[in-house]
C-alpha cells in the first residue's frame, strides 16, 4: 500500500508543478455561500453556532460516489453500519458522537424520512446519490427543534433544485456484480415566476456477495426505481410557495419469492413573507413506506406553522407549532398510531463577537407525559480565522409502536423479541464544544462530546417463552443508564490549486454508567483519508481523480441473538467484536467541453473482509470490485 501512495502522491505533485498557482482556494467563500436549513432558521455557515458539518455538491462529484454511505465514509464523527437481516439488501444507517443510529433523525429538504427496518435507524441508501445538492449534519440533542428521535443529531440532505436556467444531466454507470444505473435529472424554468425540477433513476444489483449469513448468500439483489420531482412558484411579491413528490419502487427476490417495496413522500409549503419583519411559513409532510418483507406498513402525517421575526438584522426569533401522527404494522406488530402534538420557540442574537443561539421546546406524546427540551448553542469569534463553538442540549425518543407492542418476532433461532407497553421514554443531555480554523486554504477542527442517557431501552432476557418453552424471551426494558463521550479532529489542506488533503480521526467510548460496562453500540474510532485533485490537460480536457483509506477500530454490537450456549443474563457475553478493517478506494475521471465526464471507481482494493452488526451480524466477503460511468450534461 506504502509504494501505491508514494507514487501516486509524487505523480500528483509533479503534475501541479507543471502549472502555475494564481489562485489558492478560499475556503472562507464557502462559509459564507452555505446556508443552513436544518436549524431551522436559515443562515450561512459562517455564523451557524450550532457544531455543524456540510458535504457539498462538489465534493459529492469527486467522489463519484455511487451511494450515500460512501459519501458518510470519510466525516469525522459519523459512523456508518449496515446489516441486510431479512430486510432491503441494500441498505446503510448513520450514527452520529458515538450513539446508535436510532438516535439520527434523517430529513429530506427538511422534511423527516421514513424507510424500512425503523428500529435500527433510517435506510440512507433509498436517497439516490445523483440527485444530492448537499448533506447538513447538526451534532448533539436536537429535540429542542424537532422533538423526538433526534439525541444523537440530523442528518438533513438536501436534492438538486431548479435554478433559472435550463439545465439536464444524464448519468449512466455499470460495475461489478452486475450492478447498472441510469438517472435523468431535468429542470426547466417555465417562467420568471415557475420552475419545474424532475429526477428519475433507475438501479439493478446482484448485490455485494456475503461470506454470512447464510440466508443471504446469493440473495442481495434488487432493482429499484426512484422519481422526485417539484414544483416551485413565486405568487406576487410576497409569496413563494412549492409542492414536491418523492416515490420509490424496490424489488429484490429472497428465497424465491419477489418482495416488494415502495415509499411515497409527498410534501407542500408556503413562505409568506408578510412585511420586512415578519414571515408565515405553513408546510405540510406525509410519508408512506410498504414493504412486502416483514409486511411493514407506516404512515406518518406531520404538518407544521410557523412564523419568523427579525427584529433586526442581528436578532431572529422563530416559533412554530406542528402534529405528528405516526400509523405503524408490522410482522409481529399490530397496527396502531401515536400522535403527538409540539411547539417550540427558538431565538438567534449576534452580539459583537458571540452569536447566540437558543431554543426550547413542547412535546405532549399520547398517554406520555408532557416534555421540555431545551437547547442552547454560542459561539464565539476569537480572531477572523478562529470560531469557539460550545452547546448544550436536552433530547428525548418516545417509544416506537415496535418497542411497546412487537410480539414474539424472531429470525428463525431460538432468540424472539418482545415489546413492553410500559415502557417509559429515554431522556439525553449532551455537551459539545469545538475550536475552528480558517484560513485561505486550511482548515482545522477539533470537537468534543459527552452525553448522558437516562431509561435507555434494550431487549433483556426475560426467560423461556410460556407459549414455546424452547424459545428464548428478549424483553425490552428501561435499563441503563448511559454514557457516551468521545473526540473528533478534521483537517482540510488545499495542497495546491485543485488538489486537497482530508483527513479524520474519531475516538469514541461509552459505559453502562451503573455496571460500568460498555454499551450495546459501540462504533469504535474511525481514521480516515481522502486525497483529491483536478488537473487541466488542454483548454477543453481536464482530469479528476482521488484516492481514500478508511480505517475502522474497535467496534463492537450487541447480537440480541446471541449464540447457543451463551450466558443470557451475562452482558458481556451478548457483545458481538467486530474485525478492525482497511477500506481503500479510488477514482479517476475524465472531463471533456465542460459537458462530458467519463469515470472509473475501484472499491476495496486491499480486499479485506468487512463485518457489520445493525440488526443481524453481515459479513462481505474480501475481494476489490468497480464501476464505471458516463455523464452528460446537455447545452
Amino acid at each position: 500500500m506504502k509504494p501505491f501512495f508514494l507514487i501516486f502522491l509524487i505523480l500528483c505533485t509533479h503534475l501541479v508543478r507543471a502549472q502555475e498557482n494564481n489562485d489558492t482556494t478560499k475556503m472562507s467563500k464557502q462559509l459564507d455561500e452555505l446556508v443552513v436549513l436544518a436549524s431551522k432558521i436559515n443562515s450561512p455557515l459562517k455564523k451557524s453556532s450550532e457544531i455543524i458539518q456540510i458535504i457539498s455538491a462538489k465534493e459529492i462529484t469527486q467522489l463519484n460516489a455511487n451511494s450515500v454511505s460512501e459519501i458518510f465514509q470519510y466525516l469525522s464523527g459519523v459512523g456508518v453500519s449496515t446489516g441486510t437481516g431479512s430486510g432491503l439488501p441494500k441498505r446503510g444507517v448513520i450514527s452520529i458522537n458515538g450513539l446508535s443510529p436510532n438516535y439520527t433523525l434523517v430529513l429530506i429538504d427538511g422534511a423527516r424520512f421514513v424507510s424500512d427496518h425503523l428500529q435500527t435507524g433510517q435506510n440512507i441508501e433509498l436517497i439516490p446519490v445523483e440527485n444530492i445538492d448537499r448533506i447538513e449534519i447538526i451534532k448533539g440533542a436536537y429535540s429542542a427543534q424537532y422533538g423526538s428521535d433526534a439525541l444523537g443529531g440530523i442528518v438533513n440532505i438536501i436534492t438538486k433544485k431548479c435554478a433559472d436556467k435550463q439545465a439536464m444531466n444524464f448519468n449512466l454507470s455499470a460495475g461489478s456484480y452486475n450492478t447498472y444505473n441510469t438517472s435523468l435529472m431535468s429542470h426547466n424554468p417555465i417562467n420568471k415566476k415557475q420552475r419545474l425540477s424532475n429526477f428519475i433513476s433507475w438501479e439493478q444489483s446482484d448485490g455485494l456477495p456475503l461470506i454470512a449469513p447464510v440466508h443471504r448468500i446469493g440473495s442481495m439483489n434488487y432493482e429499484n426505481m426512484i422519481t422526485q420531482n417539484r414544483f416551485d412558484a413565486e405568487i406576487g411579491n410576497n409569496i413563494t410557495a412549492y409542492i414536491s413528490a418523492n416515490y420509490l419502487k424496490s424489488k429484490m427476490v429472497f428465497k424465491a419469492v419477489e418482495k416488494n417495496s415502495s415509499l411515497f413522500m409527498p410534501d407542500a409549503g408556503i413562505n409568506w413573507k408578510v412585511s420586512s419583519k415578519f414571515s408565515l411559513r405553513p408546510v405540510i409532510h406525509y410519508v408512506y413506506w410498504k414493504s412486502d418483507q416483514n409486511a411493514e406498513d407506516i404512515k406518518l402525517f406531520n404538518p407544521e406553522i410557523s412564523a419568523q421575526f427579525n427584529f433586526s438584522d442581528h436578532n431572529t426569533v422563530l416559533a412554530g407549532v406542528d402534529y405528528k401522527e405516526n400509523s405503524y404494522t408490522r410482522t409481529s406488530v399490530q397496527k396502531h398510531t401515536i400522535s403527538t402534538m409540539g411547539a417550540f420557540i427558538q431565538d438567534r442574537l449576534e452580539l459583537n463577537k458571540f452569536i447566540i443561539a437558543a431554543a426550547i421546546r413542547f412535546d405532549k406524546v399520547q398517554e406520555i407525559k408532557p416534555v421540555f427540551s431545551p437547547s442552547i448553542s454560542i459561539m464565539y469569534k476569537a480572531t477572523d480565522y478562529i470560531h469557539l463553538k460550545a452547546s448544550a442540549g436536552k433530547g428525548f425518543h418516545s417509544p416506537s409502536v415496535q418497542e411497546l407492542y412487537e410480539l414474539a418476532y424472531g429470525h428463525g433461532g431460538t432468540a424472539l423479541r418482545f415489546g413492553n407497553p410500559d415502557l417509559k421514554p429515554e431522556y439525553s443531555t449532551t455537551y459539545s464544544a469545538s475550536a475552528e480554523y480558517i484560513k485561505d486554504n486550511l482548515q482545522l477542527v477539533v470537537n468534543g462530546f459527552y452525553t448522558e442517557i437516562e431509561n435507555m431501552i434494550v431487549p433483556s432476557y426475560g426467560g423461556p417463552w410460556p407459549a414455546d418453552p424452547t424459545k428464548d424471551m428478549w424483553i425490552r426494558q428501561n435499563v441503563h443508564a448511559a454514557k457516551v463521550f468521545g473526540s473528533e479532529f478534521l483537517a482540510t489542506y488545499t495542497v495546491f490549486r485543485g488538489y486537497t488533503i482530508n483527513a479524520g480521526y474519531t475516538f469514541t467510548k461509552n459505559k453502562n454508567a451503573e455496571t460500568g460496562r460498555q454499551l450495546p453500540y459501540s462504533p469504535g474510532n474511525v481514521l480516515n483519508f481522502k486525497f483529491n485533485g483536478k488537473q487541466k490537460i488542454s483548454e477543453n480536457i481536464n482530469i479528476g481523480f482521488f484516492a481514500g483509506l478508511n480505517s475502522a477500530l474497535g467496534r463492537k454490537a450487541w447480537n440480541w441473538q446471541p449464540a447457543p450456549g451463551t450466558i443470557r443474563t451475562d452482558e458481556s457475553g451478548l457483545i458481538t467484536p467486530l474485525k478492525d478493517y482497511q477500506n481503500l478506494e479510488a477514482g479517476l475521471m475524465l472531463n471533456f467541453n465542460k459537458y462530458y465526464r467519463i469515470s472509473f471507481n475501484a472499491y476495496n482494493i486491499l480486499g479485506q473482509d468487512i463485518e457489520n452488526l445493525e440488526d443481524a451480524y453481515t459479513k462481505i466477503k474480501g475481494e476489490a470490485y468497480f464501476k464505471i460511468g458516463l455523464n452528460y450534461r446537455f447545452h
